[in-house]
């Protein structure tokens, strides 16, 4: 008994749900306006105050599928807005090193040039050298060196048909020989560890100062004339040693070295 009580009530009450949604949607039908209905407006009320949230929270879902979907779709965006705000930058970077080396190809002529990316540096840190995209089949040859917009970077050590390893300047292996600029003191530079360059032999009365610019000699045939190694940045003369110690700070790598051009058209030569 008190099931079918149960079962009938739960039916009503799903009837009343139907026509509150009905009556909130449209109003009450006429048909619908007897005494017998309107004495279940309680019940209507009731309904519609249980169905309404049930509506709207199924509405909501509903939203909330449409904002994740479009949140997703804005997350893409925004990832590939980013990706191509770097690309740009990299590109415009690169430009612009490409036309610092074409300024330095503009300003010291008659020599061809062979623009080359830096695609690997030593991995142990023993050496200080560089692997550069451009070898054997675009005519670099061991011996060439390569320069950047700031000055002298290194020579080429060892060729490959698409690739060549540089030693540095600021590698303790490197020797050139150089002379100050203003006053035209001679010296051999070496490279430090530390990445400086050390002007030797210099004269303990050579007139060398701080900030006189460091070129190549030519002397020896190994580097080509007046090619800028870097800036004198210490003078120490100590009264017992045999010569000033010159430390020069390195122009070509005294930041990051990215791009470089190799002197395709100087060939070094060997003292008879």
């Amino acid at each position: 008994m008190l099931t079918r009580r149960w079962s009938v009530g739960v039916s009503v009450v799903a009837l009343a749900a139907g026509v509150a949604v009905l009556a909130g949607a449209t109003g009450v039908p006429g048909f619908l306006k007897t005494p017998g209905v309107e004495a279940t407006a309680p019940l209507l009320g009731f309904a519609r105050a249980v169905v309404s949230p049930v509506v709207d929270f199924a509405g909501n879902v509903g939203r909330l599928g449409s904002m994740a979907d479009e949140n997703r779709d804005l997350r893409q965006q925004l990832e590939k807005a980013q990706t191509d705000v770097a690309a740009l930058r990299e590109a415009g970077e690169e430009n612009k090193q490409l036309r610092a080396l074409l300024g330095y190809e503009r300003d010291n002529p008659g020599r061809e040039y062979l623009p080359s990316r830096v695609i690997a540096n030593d991995p142990n840190g023993l050496l200080r050298t560089v692997v550069i995209d451009r070898g054997s089949d675009q005519g670099v040859q061991k011996g060439q060196v390569a320069v950047t917009d700031r000055g002298m970077a290194g020579k080429v050590i060892a060729v490959y048909p698409r690739s060549a390893k540089l030693l540095l300047t600021v590698d303790p292996a490197s020797v050139i020989n150089g002379v100050a600029q203003r006053s035209r003191v001679p010296g051999v530079v070496v490279g430090r560890p530390n990445g400086d360059l050390l002007m030797q032999y210099v004269d303990k009365d050579a007139d060398v100062k701080e900030g006189d610019i460091i070129v190549t000699s030519g002397l020896g045939g190994g580097y080509p004339k007046g090619i800028v190694l870097g800036a004198v940045k210490k003078v120490t003369n100590e009264d017992q040693a045999p010569f000033k110690e010159v430390r020069v700070a390195s122009a070509a790598t005294s930041g990051p070295l990215e791009m470089v051009m190799v002197v395709l058209d100087f060939v070094p030569g060997e003292l008879p």
